[in-house]
């Protein structure tokens, strides 16, 4: 058996992680494993998704970028 941790969870979290069981034994770990493999096989597309959130709101004209003052 692989060697355990304890972690600090809020009451909230808890109640979420109980509602997304598949199974009433189905333990917190493999609920988070579960996520965690979810996670990984959808990081490539949540990067691009998040530079394209990044780019459109932090967008600068070439107006503003080559009007500085010398």
């Amino acid at each position: 058996m692989p060697a355990t941790k304890t972690i600090k969870i809020s009451e909230e979290i808890k109640t979420k992680l109980d509602e997304i069981k598949i199974h009433p034994r189905e333990t917190y770990d493999d609920i988070i494993r579960r996520l965690v493999d979810f996670y990984e096989k959808h990081k490539e597309k949540n990067k691009m998704l998040n530079f394209s959130e990044v780019s459109s709101t932090n967008t600068v004209s070439r107006e503003n970028t080559n009007s500085v003052s010398r």
